[in-house]
């Protein structure tokens, strides 16, 4: 049986060890440094903008951080989003046009001023009105913004 005294040694030797495979980066610590992101700002009429079914749909990328993404997404009318799941939570703020969005099977009136939260991973759909639909859209996690990568550039 190790003493009082082996153990605290032992445990120091072992926190040690720890530390400086910690330092170098190998034990994949989680607070290991990395470069700081680099705070941007996007003046209106700026931020890339893509387009899906020859400008049905378009987004115009306006934050993109580490752990979420801002844009503005516009639906012309008449223009559905189909059923689909994103990762991570999404939210939107609707500032023109209405419609109705379903989440997980449930439908809700949607209209200048709403503001809609989405789970990740819920089960989502769109019927738009015959007007244009223009929403700030908030991914918390920034892969969802990939599913744009497949659309096309515009400016």
């Amino acid at each position: 049986m190790l003493s009082a005294r082996s153990l605290t040694l032992m445990m120091g030797v072992l926190s040690g060890v720890a530390l400086t495979l910690g330092a170098q980066g190998l034990l994949g610590d989680a607070r290991a440094e990395k470069a700081p992101l680099k705070g941007t700002i996007t003046a209106k009429g700026e931020g890339e903008v893509r387009q899906l079914g020859g400008g049905k749909a378009t987004i115009t990328h306006l934050a993109r951080g580490e752990r979420a993404y801002l844009g503005r997404l516009t639906l012309k009318g008449g223009v559905n989003v189909p059923l689909h799941r994103d990762p991570t939570e999404e939210y939107l703020v609707i500032e023109q046009g209405s419609g109705e969005l379903f989440i997980n099977g449930v439908g809700h009136k949607v209209a200048p001023g709403s503001v809609v939260f989405m789970p990740a991973g819920a089960e989502v759909r769109f019927t738009n009105s015959d007007q244009a639909l223009v929403a700030l859209q908030v991914f918390a996690g920034p892969e969802s913004a990939d599913k744009y990568a497949k659309w096309a550039v515009v400016k």
